[in-house]
């Protein structure tokens, strides 16, 4: 607001805005919002995950010859290059060799991806940027619901989901249209914050819970070392 010319904001997408007041004001209630609806949102998925784990998932039988859908959930935007790039263009690139082509749903565009696939962009929303887990947490119902939406009643194979911290999404869906979850796991995120990232997890039990329930469910789970998959 001190500055001489006009002052802008940018995000992860490249879409900026001009800062102004009725700006600052719009985050600052925005940021109230988020404050007093914490506790709200953390009760509201403790519900949700005990629900799940009294469920079981129902052993079905996988047709090939449908579309699979690949998850990508986490919270990293901007990627070029790098392992995980590489890593979610070879799994997408090559899914087509023995199932239709595959569906890709990401919270960010990935290089490299067969541009031929159906991508959707699913953008996480800003009301709990200042709340670093409560916007991984809020981001399981608005994928669940988006993917809904897009998908319809579709046929599909299975669900493969690229597991991050805090996200059930990928079983939501899986139950949702009774079909085989694959989840791949690469690495202890959750060990990995609090003994080597100096910072653990405000809701490290949240945390866990999330985690174990992924592995209960999931049909197959995908690693891509032979540590991991001895751990």
């Amino acid at each position: 607001l001190l500055a001489r010319g006009e002052a802008k904001r940018e995000d992860a997408r490249g879409v900026s805005e001009v800062i102004t007041v009725r700006l600052l004001c719009s985050l600052f209630l925005q940021f109230l919002k988020a404050l007093f609806s914490q506790l709200g949102c953390v009760k509201q998925i403790q519900k949700e995950i005990l629900l799940m784990s009294l469920e079981s998932m129902v052993p079905t039988k996988v047709d090939l010859s449908k579309s699979p859908l690949y998850l990508r959930t986490d919270f990293c935007f901007g990627l070029q290059s790098g392992g995980s790039v590489g890593h979610i263009a070879g799994v997408l690139n090559h899914l087509s060799q023995f199932t239709a082509p595959p569906i890709f749903l990401t919270s960010d565009p990935i290089p490299t991806v067969n541009p031929a696939w159906e991508t959707h962009i699913i953008f996480p929303s800003t009301l709990f940027w200042d709340f670093n887990e409560l916007a991984f947490l809020q981001y399981n119902d608005q994928f669940y619901q988006k993917t809904l939406a897009l998908i319809k009643n579709r046929c599909l194979s299975f669900i493969y989901q690229r597991y991050s911290v805090h996200n059930f999404a990928g079983m939501q869906l899986a139950r949702h249209y009774q079909i085989p979850f694959v989840l791949e796991y690469n690495g202890p995120e959750i060990w990995i914050k609090r003994n080597w990232g100096g910072n653990p997890l405000k809701y490290e039990a949240l945390a866990e819970q999330i985690e174990w329930l992924n592995f209960k469910a999931a049909h197959l789970i995908v690693v891509v070392s032979q540590p991991l998959k001895e751990a």
